[in-house]
């Protein structure tokens, strides 16, 4: 997943040409297809795998409006993700994603009580812990390059200014 975004990331704003979020959709939509074509021509014709359960044409034709809906809500997604990176940085995409699935486990646990373990808990804690630490340093670099850890925390926490360097 980070090697993708960051090659994403690469290819919608990094140095020379730059691809926009449309045109990036419609080089990669292709290549997508074509992997899972593969992988649908390996299921048919080589080796069947028990784990894919390839629906019938009439299967299609019952969802058509879902399917419809689907692919539009996919496309829009593909072109807003293209377009957080090309504004944003791949960084800061990773952390958006993690901040967000913390927020979805949060919610179901409290809203639809679903059972989260302490390793989950402990997991996403973590995670949001250790995002906040990361944007604290890159909001106050001058607490962290002047003061110990935990004094330059305390410091950005509270909006004091940087420590004199001596």
């Amino acid at each position: 997943e980070c090697i993708k975004v960051v090659l994403q990331g690469i290819l919608l704003s990094g140095s020379g040409r730059k691809l926009d979020p449309l045109t990036f959709n419609l080089l990669v939509s292709p290549l997508c297809f074509s992997c899972l074509l593969l992988v649908l021509m390996i299921h048919l014709f080589v080796f069947p795998m028990s784990w894919i359960d390839i629906p019938v044409m009439s299967d299609f034709t019952k969802c058509k409006w879902l399917l419809a809906g689907n692919v539009l809500v996919a496309f829009a997604l593909n072109v807003i993700i293209a377009t957080f990176l090309k504004h944003g940085s791949p960084m800061s995409f990773l952390v958006t994603n993690l901040v967000k699935d913390a927020a979805i486990v949060i919610v179901s646990a409290i809203v639809l009580g679903e059972e989260v373990s302490l390793l989950q808990a402990v997991g996403f804690v973590a995670q949001l812990l250790f995002i906040f630490i990361w944007s604290m340093m890159k909001t106050f670099p001058e607490h962290f390059e002047n003061d110990s850890f935990y004094r330059a925390m305390i410091a950005a926490v509270q909006g004091k200014p940087a420590a004199a360097k001596c």
